[in-house]
């Protein structure tokens, strides 16, 4: 089954309903909430020019069309349809695909746990996130309001296993301090599967029902799922307007984020109301299952059971759209960490540096917490 197969089968408004190009953002929308976004770059103060994103929401949702929006499956290629796909393709998606079960015989699938990574590297020192209870006011962003921290694999599990609510995120350091992970991962394989350059591995540990929030990245991603379930929901990058957007940077990177959770927002539709109106691309993803998300998709993650996920940062991937051309600038202007991975890149070296996501979680909280706390 080839892209072009795939994109015909999920773009075909006649049989399925979607409109993945609908809502329309109008040139003035567009064009204001650009110029909001880099004045809260520029400024580094994300509360500037809130009457006029209220105006343009406002504008937004009175000629929106009331029945745009609905929720959609992520395509998937099954085991069986592998033969008529061509993998290193996968990358130049313009849209998240699943390929299913394609690693389920891997040595990490098969007998990776938390109490396997315990065991192992019980001493691997992770990036830690803790989340805060739910009675924070839905309408503050929620994006990266929690403790941050440094803990070992031994001491995420044993918190995760007594009902706190926290995980570990973004760690690469564990493929440099212990190299035979990367064998067990299946790292050169996927290389070659894929017709790829992995120049970031990283790991996520977590425990049921934690959520990442509304997000999204430069480069493609191409998401290994090593155990557990995640249930995915994502959104177009052309939909960037409706999504809330906080724009800004620190000093040790930029970051663009969303207040919206999807749990609350079902409870209560009307603290972001764009949000209503907009196509909503959802997954469930297993073990051995592999998710390519490219460049500029807004996705929240949601861990079904205790989880075990390995993303990795790619060198190629998907096709820049306008609204990613600022997002683009936003990311290479806003942090110095970028110049420093594309060396990497160059020399064809994996980056095991974990600083620069421990310094991007301890300065983004901080920022949201003097803003809203």
């Amino acid at each position: 089954m080839t892209l072009s197969k795939i994109a015909t089968e999920f773009f075909k408004p006649a049989e399925t309903g979607i409109k993945p190009n609908h809502p329309k953002t109008d040139f003035l929308s567009d064009l204001g909430m650009n110029l909001v976004w880099i004045s809260r770059f520029i400024t580094r103060n994300e509360n500037i020019f809130k009457s006029v994103e209220n105006a343009i929401n406002q504008r937004m949702l009175e000629t929106v069309d009331p029945n745009a929006g609905g929720i959609y499956e992520v395509p998937s290629i099954y085991p069986e349809d592998l033969d008529e796909f061509d993998l290193t393709k996968l990358a130049s998606s313009n849209f998240p695909i699943v390929i299913k079960g394609i690693f389920q015989d891997s040595y990490a699938v098969t007998n990776w746990s938390l109490d396997y990574l315990k065991e192992h590297y019980s001493d691997a020192v992770f990036p830690c996130l803790e989340h805060k209870d739910d009675d924070n006011k839905y309408d503050t962003p929620h994006y990266q309001i929690h403790t941050t921290t440094q803990l070992t694999v031994a001491e995420i599990v044993k918190s995760i296993r007594t009902g706190v609510r926290r995980h570990g995120v973004g760690c690469s350091s564990i493929f440099g301090s212990h190299p035979n992970i990367r064998e067990e991962v299946n790292l050169k394989e996927i290389e070659q599967k894929f017709g790829c350059q992995v120049f970031r591995a990283e790991l996520f540990l977590a425990g049921s029902q934690s959520t990442t929030y509304f997000h999204c990245a430069a480069g493609g991603n191409m998401f290994c799922q090593l155990h557990g379930e995640k249930k995915w929901v994502f959104v177009a990058p052309w939909h960037s307007a409706w999504m809330y957007a906080n724009i800004g940077h620190s000093s040790s990177g930029a970051y663009i984020a969303s207040p919206i959770i999807t749990k609350k927002q079902q409870e209560d539709p009307s603290h972001y109301p764009l949000y209503n109106h907009v196509p909503k691309y959802v997954v469930n993803v297993s073990p051995g299952d592999v998710l390519f998300t490219p460049p500029w998709w807004w996705h929240e993650v949601t861990n079904l059971s205790e989880s075990i996920g390995m993303p990795l940062r790619i060198t190629q991937g998907g096709n820049i759209k306008l609204t990613n051309l600022l997002y683009n600038f936003f990311t290479i202007f806003g942090s110095p960490v970028v110049f420093k991975s594309m060396i990497k890149v160059f020399r064809k070296q994996i980056n095991v540096d974990d600083s620069s996501v421990e310094e991007a979680l301890h300065n983004n909280a901080n920022f949201y917490k003097a803003k809203f706390h």
